[in-house]
Formats: C-alpha cells, structure tokens, sequence
C-alpha cells in the first residue's frame, strides 16, 4: 500500500515512494509491521481567490469619521501555517493499511497597511499567532492485487480536538479585534483508487467522497498522480488534485483568512522526489501550489517527510 494513498485521503498533495519498490527488500519477501513517518509541512499564502475564481490580494478596511466622510483603507494578508505530525501505521497484515495521526500546526497572520506615503511605511493591522492541535485522522484501506493493477479501498475518520466555531469572522471587524479560528469539524472519508504500474512509469486514478459536519460542505476529490521510478530505490512524481464542492455557493461561505474554508473549488499540482535509504529508511520532499481556484485561499506548501518501516523478525 502506497504512503500517497492515504495523503491523498487527507487531501493533502503529498506523496512518499511505496516500499515495495524497494528492491531487496522485494526479493527477500520480508514482512513488514508498522510503518512510522515524521512529516513537517509549511503553508503560505498572501493571495486568495473569490467565488468567481477572480485572484485577490487586498482587502479594504472601511471607516468612517465624524463628519460622516468614508475612507478605505486597503491592507495586505500573510498567512503563515507550520505543521509537525507522526503518522503510525499498521501494515502487518497482507493488503491491509490501517494509518493513525495528529497533527500540530502553528499558524500565524499578519495583516498590514498598504503603503502610507505620509510617514512611509506600512503600518499592521493585525499580527496573531495560534499553534493547536488539529485532531485525530484514522484511516484504513484495502487492496487489491491483479498483475500490474492495484484497486484500494479506502475510508477515514476525522475527530476534531480544536472545534469549528460557527461563522465568528468578518472581514469588517475593526483594527485589532480578530482571532484566529480555524477550528473543524467531524468527517468521514470513503473512496478508491486504481493504480498501474508498468516499470518504470506508476500511474493513479481516483476518487473520495468527503462528508463534513458543521456549517462545512460535502466534497468530492479527483486524483490522477504519474511518477518514474527508473532509477532503483527513488522516485520522481506529478500529482493533481481536484476538489469539488456539492452545493452551491452561499455568502456565509465567503473564504477568510481566519477560518477553515467551508465550500471551495480548486486545482492543486504537487511535484517531488522520494528515495529509500534502505529497506527501512525513506524520505521524500514536495512543493505544491494551487493552479486554480473558487473561494479558496491560494496555499503554497513544501513538505519533507522522513519514514522508517519495522519488519518482522
């Protein structure tokens, strides 16, 4: 079972080589039992796309003086999210993955001023900062073997530790009176995929179904991931992701810095490179960017994971 699979079921454009492309380990028929991965991720952001797929870059805040005269005011948003997670799995049973993890992300957002040519210098709105732990995703798949063709099974749980708070964020909240709340809220996962893989060239196709509670939307998510491995024991790769709302758009859904997006459209492109060490160690890095979007905050992320797989004795 491919670590990417179970990226892509936390629709995250993520992926790490397979270790059954590892060679020796192949030919010695050795048994794996878990499956240990440390991941570190960081997410930028300082543009968003709005409900028409328009690119935006300021917002403006509005005030008015007491001779009832308006003023706008634009101001920049630099979102920062630095993310640290374990994820443990279980892979001692022929075909079956069941993965376990917990992230813990730090984010911060700093809002300024466009340039004041008065005093010349931008001055800030907002500089907040909140790390938190983000909940439990559990999930599990299952696959099947035909030749050169793979089909997974997959499911997955999310069970929120920091939970969502219903709509408390405005973009017209006055200066300095904003909080972080990126809260979620409970989902569940269900989908498959098809993988072929014909040397040198592994070749994926699938599909998720996301429920989600709350003010959140269901969703659907396309993967198709094309990656080389002609050089033993390493692989190179292009991943794309489509995320697909159910539902129409509402302006309670409006995206925000400051809160996890409930219905958004996008296309998102990961390229990296994964490597085995040995028939233990692995790692792998990837840059991903959002090509496109609706509603959706235009996310920039560099990943580099760092695994070790224990085998029977």
């Amino acid at each position: 079972m491919s670590i990417c699979t179970f990226a892509y079921l936390h629709a995250q454009p993520i992926s790490v080589l397979n270790n059954e492309h590892y060679e020796d380990a192949a030919k010695k028929n050795k048994q794996q039992l878990f499956d240990f991965r440390l991941e570190y991720r960081s997410n930028v952001a300082s543009m968003r796309y709005d409900k028409d797929g328009t690119e935006i870059l300021d917002d403006t805040l509005l005030f008015t003086d007491s001779s009832e005269v308006e003023h706008k005011y634009p101001y920049t948003t630099d979102l920062s999210q630095y993310i640290f997670n374990l994820n443990v799995g279980y892979i001692g049973i022929k075909n079956l993955s069941i993965y376990a993890n917990m992230p813990i992300i730090h984010t911060n957002i700093l809002e300024k001023f466009r340039y004041d040519t008065a005093v010349s210098q931008r001055y800030e709105r907002n500089n907040v900062s909140k790390t938190y732990i983000d909940g439990v995703h559990l999930n599990a798949a299952y696959r099947f073997d035909f030749n050169y063709v793979d089909v997974n099974l997959l499911g997955g749980l999310f069970l929120p530790f920091y939970n969502y708070d219903k709509n408390t964020d405005s973009l017209d909240l006055p200066i300095n009176n904003k909080s972080i709340e990126l809260g979620k809220a409970f989902e569940t996962k269900i989908g498959a995929i098809i993988d072929v893989n014909i040397k040198p060239v592994r070749l994926s196709l699938g599909a998720v179904f996301n429920q989600r509670s709350e003010d959140f939307t269901n969703r659907m998510l396309y993967n198709f991931r094309a990656g080389l491995n002609s050089v033993a024991n390493t692989e190179i790769y292009a991943n794309l992701t489509y995320c697909s709302p159910i539902g129409d758009y509402e302006e309670k859904y409006k995206a925000t810095y400051w809160r996890q997006v409930l219905w958004e459209r996008y296309l998102n492109i990961d390229i990296g490179f994964s490597m085995y060490f040995s028939e233990s160690i692995y790692a792998n890095v990837a840059y991903a960017v959002k090509l496109l979007g609706e509603n959706s905050i235009a996310t920039r992320q560099f990943s580099i994971n760092l695994g070790y797989i224990l085998y029977q004795n």
